[in-house]
């Protein structure tokens, strides 16, 4: 949610919305109109670096809520802004008369205006890529703050519409010179592009008819996100003109396709008429997007993670515990390390050690419980290719010299206590 200091901002912001639109504005001074236009200015420019870092840390499930009291407060500014400047321009001081150095008695009223100063404009309209969907709203608010602004000159006027172009927008003026005599040609190109109500509602239908369809337990943020644009295409189309007030059952039969199967029955079991409206089906879908964002941050905090201290000293203890084989015991001296690297099995002969194997029902390739050997995804012995897989410990090929090896350590045992026998006879 938003900080105090940006609340503070977006209060200060609707105080001198109240005011523009109270009695006491139509007596205001130049001066207090100035003072008031420059104040909130800066009220707005603080509202919008604090609720960029606002936006960095919000969570999902506020996002919508957040976002809601931004375009508000963006609205509140907008209209405050355009009264002020209005009032500015209105108010602006002229001259007092001065008197003739001639003979007659004659004064000369010399009428001298301040001069508008360009740079107190603050682009309150934004952006425009093309997109017919976005074409309404950035003509509204570019008229009203600059194209009906007579202070504003037309080859300045143009130059703001230039930066507010992107993408097609900015192609379809191409490399226009930034004139006074173009800028009413560029404006008229740009309405007889885009101000098409059709193509406009077409692309506003396409948005509902695009919207992403939700699997098996959906998050919250999926329901919520589906019933704003709900909310938003519906509203966008009614101010075309379109009789969105009778579409409600096609607009119901599209939701209930995308809804996922669980949410989709909940809304069948909810509804008690055959001709249900679909404010009451986007009222369910807030309702189930609010039970399912409280369910979820209850179990975060079941689990250790309603705060971050607690989520971090969970992370810790997960860190620090040792994996699976690490601490299970050897099976044959019950020492912590793995079966291949257990001295008293290596020593078991390969008889001894195939038969401890198959009676546990351990891997002959790996040494590792949960699987065989022909299911087994590791590199046989590379001694045997072809030969079914077996890990180098149970190999044949690997004891063919044992025998000789234990005949041989024998006889040199023997030997030495033959020898050892004759010396003490000697002594």
């Amino acid at each position: 949610m938003f900080t105090n200091r940006a609340r503070c901002a977006a209060n200060a912001i609707k105080t001198t919305k109240a005011l523009v639109e109270s009695d006491e504005f139509g007596e205001l001074s130049y001066l207090h109109a100035k003072l008031r236009l420059t104040a909130l200015e800066a009220d707005w420019a603080k509202f919008q670096a604090l609720t960029d870092d606002t936006l960095d840390v919000v969570s999902k499930r506020d996002l919508p809520k957040v976002l809601q009291e931004y375009e508000t407060t963006r609205v509140d500014y907008f209209l405050a802004n355009a009264a002020l400047q209005e009032k500015v321009a209105a108010t602006c001081p002229h001259t007092e008369s001065q008197p003739s150095t001639g003979d007659d008695s004659r004064q000369i009223q010399v009428q001298v205006n301040m001069p508008f100063q360009q740079q107190d404009v603050t682009n309150t309209w934004g952006q425009f890529d093309g997109a017919y969907t976005k074409w309404i709203g950035f003509r509204d608010m570019f008229e009203a703050a600059v194209h009906n602004n007579e202070k504003i000159s037309p080859a300045f006027k143009f130059s703001y519409l230039k930066k507010a172009l992107v993408g097609d927008a900015a192609a379809t003026l191409g490399e226009w010179q930034l004139t006074e005599e173009n800028y009413n040609d560029a404006w008229e190109r740009l309405n007889s592009v885009y101000d098409k109500k059709y193509l406009i509602g077409r692309d506003h239908l396409r948005q509902l008819l695009d919207l992403p369809e939700l699997r098996n337990r959906p998050s919250a943020c999926a329901l919520q996100a589906m019933a704003n644009g709900t909310h938003e295409v519906m509203r966008q189309l009614k101010a075309l003109g379109h009789p969105v007030e009778h579409w409600d059952f096609f607009v119901i039969h599209i939701l209930t396709e995308k809804l996922d199967p669980e949410t989709a029955r909940q809304w069948e079991l909810q509804r008690d008429s055959d001709h249900p409206r679909l404010a009451t089906m986007l009222a369910f879908i807030d309702k189930q997007a609010a039970a399912l964002s409280n369910v979820s941050n209850a179990r975060q905090r079941s689990h250790g993670q309603g705060h971050p201290r607690e989520a971090a000293a969970l992370g810790q203890r997960q860190r620090q515990k040792p994996s699976r084989d690490e601490v299970r015991p050897c099976e044959v001296c019950n020492e912590s390390h793995r079966l291949w690297e257990c001295p008293d099995f290596i020593a078991l002969s390969l008889r001894g050690r195939t038969d401890y194997v198959g009676r546990r029902a351990i891997c002959a390739n790996c040494l590792k419980h949960g699987h065989k050997e022909n299911n087994c995804f590791m590199r046989g012995c590379v001694r045997c290719l072809g030969a079914p897989k077996h890990n180098i410990y149970l190999c044949p090929k690997r004891e063919v010299n044992k025998p000789a090896l234990a005949v041989v350590a024998d006889d040199v045992a023997s030997g030495s206590v033959a020898r050892r026998r004759t010396k003490n006879k000697a002594d």
